[in-house]
């Protein structure tokens, strides 16, 4: 019990970690913004290049950039915000509560709204709900593996239990 809640205090430190550094950074204005995610994306061109010069994923560096920003910056930022979140509230009540999936979704949806809303206000950003969208798909993947993985393997303990019980009986 007391490792559980170990546990769950690291899983929701890391989570309040990923939301503070997701609202800093859909907070950053549109300059340093746009050459934040221009370098990252510098980052990765070097780094196809450098497996394959010809890659046709280079073909078009506009689309590569826009596909990046959407992937990295929002899909699976969003989706490693679904992972602690999930693992922190699974730690803190028995898996699969109704209520635990229901905060689960609601705190990744309000952050996908806080971050595209503070764009609205932010010079040179654009909040879109279309990222909003893409902010919760991410999360909700993620955190529905998780609590897949988790049934998974709550079920196959269950059943190793159910075995040693039969086994035992013969």
């Amino acid at each position: 019990m007391k490792a559980r809640k170990i546990l769950h205090f690291v899983f929701a430190a890391i989570t309040i970690a990923i939301y503070v550094f997701l609202i800093i950074e859909s907070a950053m204005d549109g300059g340093n913004s746009s050459a934040q995610s221009q370098g990252f994306t510098a980052f990765l061109i070097n780094v196809i290049r450098a497996i394959d010069s010809n890659s046709p994923l280079l073909s078009d560096l506009d689309v590569f950039h826009a596909v990046t920003r959407k992937l990295f910056g929002h899909f699976l930022a969003f989706g490693g915000a679904g992972i602690f979140t999930a693992l922190s509230l699974l730690m803190l009540e028995k898996p699969f509560r109704l209520k635990t999936i229901i905060i689960a979704l609601a705190m990744g949806l309000s952050l996908a709204f806080i971050t595209e809303g503070l764009q609205l206000i932010i010079p040179g950003r654009a909040g879109q709900f279309t990222d909003v969208l893409i902010d919760f798909s991410g999360f909700i993947l993620f955190a529905g593996l998780i609590y897949l993985v988790i049934y998974l393997v709550f079920k196959n303990i269950d059943k190793k239990k159910g075995q040693k019980d039969v086994s035992a009986l013969g």
